[in-house]
């Protein structure tokens, strides 16, 4: 499948199984590649595969990146290289963060905040797209930028959600790794929420997980959750 995917004959040097791994929920599969180059995220029928690079690998494992310390945590080996998995836990387990770790991780706050306003901004732009031969430019402005409640669905804000919540898992992380705390993960973070941005990661998460093809999202609500996080990252910068 990953050959396939990839569009090369090389199989991943790592494979990892992680997430819920509930019945009837995406598998999330993580594989470690060497010396190619590979596509990050492709999802594929019921299938979530996170890939990476060996080097890249290392880099973010070193900066204790949230993203692919998840999988090294709380994944099950699945095949290949177990070095390469005994290794990361190994580092880990008797490592912390630094200065410029904490600094790696807030950055990675702020790019994935960033990434997420584009496709936020993106999906608005669609909406309008949607509705510009059907509304005048009053009933558009009140909608698009939230005088008035306007529920919708809209795949790419939708993306936007997801991203937003990377944002708020780096931002959890590094607090979490500041007071002390030794191995951080996204499920730890969410069976025991403890600090404010653990407890927006949370209220985020629980809407975007409601959200589907059939059920709405609410412009005015999504505005909040995206100042909210602005309003952290900021916080963040200024102490």
């Amino acid at each position: 499948m990953t050959s396939y995917l990839n569009k090369n004959s090389n199989p991943p040097d790592l494979g990892i199984l992680y997430g819920s791994r509930k019945e009837g929920k995406d598998i999330d599969l993580f594989f470690v590649f060497k010396g190619i180059p590979v596509q990050k995220n492709i999802v594929y029928n019921q299938f979530d595969l996170s890939q990476i690079k060996f080097n890249d690998f290392q880099f973010r494992l070193e900066n204790f990146d949230i993203e692919y310390t998840e999988p090294i945590l709380t994944g099950e080996y699945l095949f290949g290289d177990i070095e390469i998995l005994k290794k990361a836990k190994e580092f880990l387990k008797t490592s912390k963060p630094n200065k410029e770790n904490l600094n790696y991780l807030s950055k990675r706050a702020l790019e994935t905040y960033l990434q997420a306003e584009v496709f936020y901004a993106q999906g608005k732009n669609e909406l309008f797209n949607e509705k510009v031969n059907e509304e005048n430019f009053k009933d558009l402005t009140s909608k698009l930028l939230t005088v008035e409640d306007f529920d919708f669905y809209c795949p790419r804000i939708l993306k936007s959600l997801s991203l937003l919540t990377y944002s708020l898992s780096y931002l959890a992380s590094k607090k979490r790794y500041s007071n002390g705390e030794k191995q951080v993960t996204f499920k730890g973070i969410l069976n025991k929420p403890i600090t404010k941005y653990d407890k927006a990661l949370v209220n985020l998460i629980r809407y975007f997980k409601s959200k589907n093809e059939i059920s709405k999202m609410n412009m005015s609500k999504i505005n909040q959750y995206f100042a909210n996080t602005k309003n952290l990252l900021i916080g963040q910068a200024t102490n």
